[in-house]
C-alpha cells in the first residue's frame, strides 16, 4: 500500500469536528469492545452521561492522537457507563484503538444540548421547590400560631360584643326616655285640649235665629 493510499484512507475516515461552545468532553475507559456487534462499552466517572438519549451522536478519540476521531451513536447512557454503536468499527479499532482498559476522550454536542435542557428543567424545579417550601412554611406557621390567633380573635370579638352591648343598652335607655317624653307630651297636650274646650264653652256664641225661633214658638203656644 502506497503512502498516498494510506493517507486517503485515513482522511476518508477522519472526522474533522472542532469543539464548539455547546460541545461537552469527558474521559472514558474502555470496558468492553465487541467487533462482531460493533458495540463499544465505556466507563466514566462523569455522571452527566446519564443525560445521553438514544441515537445521540458522539465522537471519541485517543488523546495521544487527537487528530483521528471516530463517530459513535448512543445506545444507552447510565450514571457510569456509556454504550455506543460504532459503524466504522474496523477503522476506529485501527486508528483510534479500542483496547480494553485504554482511555478515550469523548466529545458530544448533543450532550451539551441535553445538559442545557436539564439546567432549564432544574431551574424550573428549583422555583417550584421554593414556592412549595414557602407554602409549607406559611401553613406550618399558621398551625403553630393558631392558639395565638384564636386569642387575638377572641379579644377582638369580645371588644366588639362589649361595644355592641353598650350600644344596645344606650338604645334601650334612649327608647325609655323617648317613651317618657312621649307620655309627658301626651299629658301636656291633653291639658291644653281641656283648656281649649273650656274656653270654647266659655266663649261660645249662640245662634240668634235659633234662639228667636224657640222663643216665638213658646210665645205662640202660651197664647193658645
Amino acid at each position: 500500500m502506497s503512502l498516498y493510499t494510506l493517507l486517503i484512507g485515513i482522511l476518508s475516515f477522519q472526522v474533522i469536528a472542532q469543539t464548539k461552545k455547546d460541545d461537552v468532553s469527558f474521559v472514558t475507559k474502555v470496558k468492553d469492545a465487541n467487533k462482531k456487534t460493533k458495540v463499544l462499552l465505556l466507563d466514566s466517572k462523569n455522571q452527566n452521561i446519564k443525560f445521553f438519549k438514544r441515537n445521540d451522536e458522539v465522537y471519541f478519540y485517543n488523546e495521544l492522537n487527537p487528530s483521528f476521531k471516530c463517530r459513535g451513536i448512543v445506545m444507552k447512557g447510565t450514571y457510569s457507563q456509556l454504550t455506543l454503536k460504532v459503524d466504522e468499527y474496523g477503522k476506529c479499532s485501527k486508528y483510534v484503538g479500542m483496547v480494553k482498559g485504554s482511555y478515550l476522550k469523548v466529545q458530544s454536542r448533543d450532550l451539551g444540548i441535553n445538559l442545557k435542557m436539564a439546567e432549564e428543567v432544574v431551574d424550573i424545579l428549583l422555583k417550584k421547590r421554593m414556592i412549595l417550601k414557602s407554602k409549607i412554611y406559611r401553613l406550618e406557621n399558621q398551625i403553630r400560631t393558631q392558639d395565638q390567633r384564636k386569642q387575638i380573635l377572641n379579644s377582638e370579638y369580645e371588644a366588639k360584643m362589649a361595644s355592641l352591648k353598650l350600644e344596645w343598652k344606650d338604645a334601650i335607655d334612649k327608647l325609655g326616655l323617648d317613651d317618657q317624653d312621649a307620655e309627658k307630651e301626651i299629658n301636656l297636650s291633653k291639658m291644653k285640649l281641656q283648656d281649649i274646650d273650656s274656653k270654647l264653652k266659655l266663649y261660645n256664641v249662640q245662634d240668634q235665629k235659633i234662639e228667636r225661633s224657640k222663643w216665638s214658638l213658646k210665645y205662640d203656644v202660651e197664647d193658645i
